[in-house]
């Protein structure tokens, strides 16, 4: 075996081993960050992957069975070991190693660098000792796997039970889960949450019997305080969310947690309505056209069985409102209808129910009705200011309507109650690029998409138009509308266009692409083509017929580099139709508009 081994060593066998390993992972990880940029297939850093493993064994072998000589490749066994170079080419090779090393060092530090925070605290202002807690999504155990919404269910209720005790600072739901099959570590996640203490769980069933597992973790010791298991019948869900609920508060101790009432009562008393409930919820979080489609069938089964079930009433109205921003196609009618009767019938249920008022506002925001919105999710958040969701609904409807200033206050407080969530990132990269911070933008941008919020592609496409990148801004167009689910929509010319203005026939077949893009009920490509080439009359063509979220395509009009088209006549006409003017004459005009005479208005 030694012989064998030292027989590599002079075979530069080993030293080949070694560069090919580093050489690979450099170009592996090359291949994953330039890839999503120049709009590559999905599958391309696979392929390299797959590329590299297979190549390592032929390099392996090459090495072994040829020599490179100074006459040139030659059969190692050809050459004499008198004339053998071997030395000297393990030496280049290791000048190789090494370089490559340097290479790999310095990415691995600028990645670091470049990345998302190691620490997001969730509270800047939290004074030390203070005990902020986080409830990770407990693990579904069960040999099925059919039990994942009872565990995020049991989660989110203790998560609910916690949040209205005053003396804790509790990590929303959407940040916590954001970590669900996560192989951080838990004081990884406490660090990215910025939270002392987390609660852990398992759900584990056999047939009618369900075994609930939970642990209160201290962080900075690792220290398990509390842990307890819950054996008991499907059928009694709601004393399994009392018991773990009651028993993590008593951990907590008492007197932090004073004379709060840490004590709810289910919200239906149909077993079968609150299963369907919580898979349709659930299936809510998930977003997307399937997703929302099965949430709203599990969810209109919910309130069938029990029709004052007034928390999956307002769900449904969330799945309504929320499904045509992800289906073009919807009628957007038909579902604001649903929405609102939903809606209606949660918030006349329970009137202090803040998930109804947040739909009411959104599906009213939408409908171009701006007093009705604000006051609605300003009452939403009121009832609930933990609801990270709450101050996202409330700085967008804000920012749609021109108020940037104040959706940067309501965003900031998304953040820091939603620190691990990519669209509160995302959105205030809009709101950076209202301000022309293309930079700030930019590092938002990065960490939305990081946190897994693919829409935030359209702002990464602005910061390379802004820095006149016409490759990398093309690369990631066509990444998000691959995202997006419509790969094959053209859009190519439109962004040559605007590298190139002064051409004027670019500029006529940008034009006639946009229109063709309209006619076709291109959605993607319409909404910011129009923008792009500042095609007001195409813009407010789209709104009034392909547009499912005017919420949406009215924020992007305030953006600085789009800003200009507000001067059209098209766009000023469309803004009065729709109650924006009526609205900053009774609320105060905007950031960047101001009245001009009694019946005019200027946007700059």
């Amino acid at each position: 075996m030694g012989k064998l081994f030292e027989e590599l060593k002079r075979r530069n066998v080993v030293r080949v081993a070694i560069a090919y390993v580093v050489v690979g992972w450099l170009i592996i990880e090359a291949i994953d960050t330039i890839a999503p940029r120049l709009g590559m297939p999905d599958w391309v850093p696979t392929f390299f992957i797959v590329l590299v493993l297979v190549g390592l064994p032929i390099a392996l072998l090459f090495s072994w069975a040829y020599e490179i000589t100074p006459a040139g490749v030659k059969k190692a066994d050809e050459v004499d070991a008198d004339a053998s170079i071997t030395h000297s080419t393990g030496r280049k090779l290791d000048f190789v190693i090494i370089g490559a090393l340097v290479v790999a060092l310095g990415y691995f530090i600028w990645e670091r660098a470049s990345g998302p925070p190691s620490s997001v605290p969730v509270d800047g202002t939290q004074k030390q000792g203070a005990i902020s807690i986080a409830v990770l999504p407990f693990t579904d155990m069960s040999a099925a796997q059919d039990q994942e919404y009872f565990g995020d269910g049991i989660a989110e209720e203790i998560l609910n039970t916690l949040v209205r005790v005053e003396a804790l600072s509790v990590t929303s739901r959407t940040s916590s889960f954001a970590f669900k099959g996560s192989k951080l570590s838990l004081p990884e996640i406490a660090g990215r949450l910025g939270v002392t203490h987390m609660v852990e769980g398992s759900v584990r069933s056999a047939g009618n019997q369900i075994r609930v597992t939970a642990q209160l973790i201290e962080v900075a010791t690792d220290r398990h305080l509390w842990s307890e298991s819950y054996d008991r019948e499907l059928d009694d869900i709601f004393a399994i969310q009392d018991d773990i609920s009651s028993a993590i508060g008593r951990a907590l101790q008492v007197q932090l947690i004073g004379t709060a009432d840490t004590a709810s009562g289910p919200p239906t008393n149909n077993v079968e309505a609150y299963r369907l409930y919580l898979q349709g919820h659930h299936l809510l979080l998930q977003r997307g056209t399937a997703n929302l489609d099965a949430a709203s069938d599990r969810l209109r089964k919910a309130v069938d069985l029990d029709p004052r079930f007034a928390l999956a009433w307002a769900d449904l109205g969330a799945s309504f409102a929320l499904y045509p921003s992800y289906t073009p196609s919807a009628d957007r009618n038909e579902y604001e209808d649903r929405a609102e009767r939903a809606a209606s019938r949660a918030i006349t249920l329970d009137p202090d129910l803040a998930q109804g008022w947040a739909v009411r506002a959104l599906v009213a925001s939408n409908r171009h009705r701006g007093l009705e919105a604000l006051a609605a999710i300003e009452r939403s958040v009121g009832l609930d200011p933990h609801n990270e969701t709450g101050w996202l609904w409330w700085g967008v409807i804000l920012d749609s309507r021109g108020y940037t200033s104040e959706a940067t206050e309501k965003l900031t407080e998304a953040i820091r109650l939603g620190p691990a969530t990519g669209i509160n990132y995302g959105w205030m990269a809009f709101l950076n690029g209202a301000a022309g911070d293309y930079e700030k933008m930019a590092e938002n941008s990065r960490q939305a998409l990081v946190l897994g919020w693919t829409f935030a592609l359209n702002t990464e496409f602005t910061y390379h138009y802004m820095n006149r990148d016409l490759v990398a801004a093309k690369g990631s167009f066509r990444t998000f509308l691959r995202r997006m689910g419509t790969p094959d929509q053209p859009f190519e010319t439109m962004v040559e266009s605007l590298f190139g203005p002064e051409d004027t026939e670019l500029r006529a077949a940008a034009d006639a692409q946009l229109e063709a893009a309209l006619d076709q009920g291109h959605y993607y490509p319409t909404a910011f083509g129009s923008l792009w080439l500042q095609r007001g009359d195409i813009f407010v063509r789209f709104a009034e017929t392909l547009s499912n979220n005017s919420t949406l395509e009215h924020s992007f009009m305030w953006r600085a580099h789009y800003r200009p088209m507000l001067q059209q006549a098209e766009i000023k006409q469309y803004l009065r139709r729709n109650g924006l003017v009526d609205l900053w004459r009774i609320r105060g005009w905007p950031d960047f508009c101001r009245p001009l005479g009694v019946d005019d208005f200027v946007c700059e």
